[in-house]
């Protein structure tokens, strides 16, 4: 169907059209009207004859290819990270630091050594990586199953029992961590990395009692900083204790018998007298 148009008011074949149009000047593209749209849809360069809205188009799809190779490499680069991170929380809970040289590490990820510098500079901040790691796990655990209560203290008796929980799921592990963080904390530098740590979940406590000191179920005159100190060492000393004492077979049932025995009796001496609650 022929189409008028600006350039071609008598409707004429585009081709006639073209012949009789005169040629651009050197390095000016010409302008090839297709029917139904406007003379200036396709450019091509008078010198080469090549497209320019092909070399357009090209660009973009260079930049998409570009785009999604760096997605890629970015995903093997993390796959890559979380596979070191798991081959070194087996090694390094089952033979402890010392035990574990970074040769092992290597040889048991399957990676070469500058694989492993890309992502971790050191055995050493890998170890810490393995403990910020597992306390990350464990700690969202416990604040997801305290956060359905709506009081404070109902919260920390929670807390407890999902602690409970992970002893019985991952005593092995559990008590591995703690002998591992224990042996980093030798090292002066790594030390305060991993007390770190440590500090979070008596942050975590503290908040709760201060709430459950506004909600009246503990007493007011008590630091909440210094009772959250208190509570996160008797769930260690707890952990400890049974450790030496219990058997193996016994070591879950009586973790929980001691948490359970421990923080009932800190939450009755720190409550409020009568007609003190609120």
């Amino acid at each position: 169907m022929l189409v008028k148009t600006d350039d071609n008011p008598e409707g004429l074949d585009e081709s006639v059209v073209a012949a009789a149009r005169p040629a651009p000047p050197l390095g000016q593209p010409y302008r090839i009207g297709v029917s139904g749209r406007s003379s200036g849809d396709l450019a091509v360069d008078a010198p080469t004859g090549r497209s320019v809205c092909c070399g357009a188009m090209t660009a973009i799809k260079t930049h998409e290819d570009a785009a999604v190779r760096t997605v890629r490499a970015t995903e093997r680069g993390s796959a890559t990270r979380q596979h070191i991170l798991a081959v070194a929380t087996e090694a390094f809970l089952a033979h402890g630091y010392a035990g574990t040289s970074l040769s092992d590490l290597i040889r048991a990820a399957g990676i070469t050594k500058g694989a492993f510098y890309h992502h971790f500079p050191s055995k050493e901040a890998l170890a810490v990586e393995v403990v910020r790691a597992r306390q990350a796990e464990w700690a969202a655990r416990v604040v997801q199953a305290s956060a359905s209560h709506d009081r404070a203290v109902d919260q920390l008796r929670a807390m407890a029992r999902v602690a409970s929980d992970l002893k019985e799921q991952e005593q092995g592990q559990a008590t591995s961590l703690q002998r591992l963080c224990a042996e980093l904390c030798e090292d002066p530098e790594l030390a305060p990395q991993i007390a770190g740590y440590c500090d979070a979940w008596i942050d975590t406590a503290a908040g709760l009692v201060a709430r459950a000191q506004l909600q009246g179920d503990i007493r007011a005159d008590v630091d909440a900083r210094q009772t959250a100190e208190v509570l996160v060492a008797t769930f260690l000393g707890a952990e400890q204790q049974c450790v030496m004492t219990a058997s193996h077979d016994d070591f879950r049932a009586e973790f929980r018998a001691r948490m359970t025995r421990c923080l009932g009796l800190l939450l009755e001496v720190l409550k409020p007298a009568a007609g003190q609650r609120g």
